[in-house]
């Protein structure tokens, strides 16, 4: 899920636009293991699908999706960079930035243009919930293996 919009004042008069779109992305990153802070390049392709919209003119508002006013899809990019540092070997803390591109003409109107475009800055914490094999676990295993045979 997404959250987009935009506000605007024209002869002082506010103009008001915001949108939830579901995402479907697929994409590919690369991240640098060298150093404790580790940064990573991430760049996606998506599809977005306009799910709710309002548009607020003054006083009056109006449903994009029932009016039909923008297009209900819309594709682009998705490009990130970040860093994420290990707290522990469960849980990861990260930050990164996030453009968005979108690449598909959204207005219905003809003669006029508008795009998805927007960033966003993020700051998180992953967990991860696998347990992860150790040397000396591994070393183990294969002792065992070899024992058996």
């Amino acid at each position: 899920m997404r959250k987009a919009g935009a506000t605007s004042v024209y002869n002082n008069l506010n103009y008001s636009w915001n949108m939830q779109y579901c995402d479907a992305k697929a994409g590919i990153g690369y991240q640098y293991n060298r150093w404790r802070l580790n940064p990573y390049l991430a760049l996606s392709l998506y599809y977005g699908y306009l799910l709710s919209g309002n548009q607020s003119m003054g006083q009056n508002n109006y449903d994009i999706v029932a009016t039909k006013s923008l297009m209900l899809s819309d594709y682009g990019l998705f490009l990130g960079f970040g860093f994420k540092t290990a707290l522990s070997s469960y849980v990861t803390a990260y930050t990164e930035y996030n453009y968005i591109l979108g690449l598909h003409n959204i207005e219905t109107t003809a003669g006029q243009s508008l795009y998805n475009r927007g960033f966003s800055i993020n700051f998180g914490m992953s967990v991860n919930i696998s347990k992860q094999k150790t040397e000396k676990s591994k070393q183990k295993t294969e002792k065992i293996i070899y024992e058996k045979n």
